[in-house]
């Protein structure tokens, strides 16, 4: 028994054995460089496109291109064709979008000519505001290419016109309206401001201030309401004032008017 297991154990050792080892496993590198590229031609309707791709079917190169198919989209040949070279991929995109176009409407500028402001001078009784013309439509692109248009939506904001007043008053004095001229009374309470005092030399509506150029509160008498004031004259809405509330009026003068009003209780003739 002893032989026999000296047989089994009888394995030869050498110095270059145990130098060498056991052999040497080959294990492919997780590195290795990609298979090469195939090209292929992406097809657009009229339009080509030549790509290079490591992609193995056309659903993985569209993926790779970061190419959506969607719903009513053409592919040919199918997704699940292998890549060959030099094949030609022929895509139909279509997409329904919304679209909103918008368009200015100029605003127009109106004239009016009025005998209770000094001549040459204008009042702006109403700002100018641009108005919009806005239309909605469903639009198909086949390709990114437009191929119909639908409206459906529209929707118009009308311009809000410039209303200028043109002062061609004189120095001569106007005569008090007549009777059936005023459109009401009230009664007011009323005093004077100048630029000076006001701190500004252009009103709420741009303009100077001068006689005639009246500041109200435009909750009680809007802007742009021409009176007359027993005592001032004539004058227009044109201005407001932190300190004009309610049936309060403050009466307007130039650097060089005479400055003949004193604050007091008056009934002034609103003419519109």
């Amino acid at each position: 028994m002893v032989a026999a297991l000296l047989v089994v154990l009888a394995v030869p050792i050498s110095g270059t054995d145990a130098d060498v080892g056991p052999p040497a496993l080959t294990v492919e590198s997780a590195t290795e460089e990609p298979a090469s590229t195939t090209p292929v031609r992406l097809r657009f309707g009229d339009d080509e496109r030549l790509v290079e791709t490591r992609a193995a079917t056309v659903g993985s190169l569209l993926i790779e291109q970061g190419i959506v198919v969607q719903p009513g989209d053409t592919v040919d040949p199918a997704s699940t064709t292998a890549i060959r070279q030099d094949m030609v991929i022929n895509l139909r995109l279509v997409r329904d979008v919304i679209v909103h176009e918008e368009e200015p409407i100029l605003y127009r500028s109106e004239l009016r000519y009025d005998y209770t402001i000094p001549l040459g001078q204008k009042v702006v009784l109403q700002a100018g505001a641009i108005g919009t013309s806005r239309r909605t439509y469903e639009v198909r692109t086949v390709n990114d290419n437009e191929e119909s248009r639908t409206l459906i939506g529209e929707e118009t904001v009308a311009p809000i016109n410039q209303i200028v007043l043109v002062g061609l008053n004189t120095e001569s004095p106007l005569a008090p309206p007549g009777e059936g001229q005023c459109r009401s009374n009230m009664a007011v309470w009323a005093t004077y401001y100048t630029a000076v005092s006001a701190g500004g030399t252009v009103t709420r509506t741009g303009t100077g201030v001068f006689r005639g150029i009246v500041a109200t509160d435009p909750s009680v008498i809007p802007l742009g309401t021409r009176m007359y004031v027993p005592g001032y004259g004539y004058g227009v809405a044109a201005d407001t004032g932190g300190g004009v509330i309610g049936a309060h009026i403050d009466l307007a003068y130039g650097a060089n008017d005479v400055y003949d009003w004193g604050a007091r209780h008056v009934e002034i003739c609103v003419l519109d």
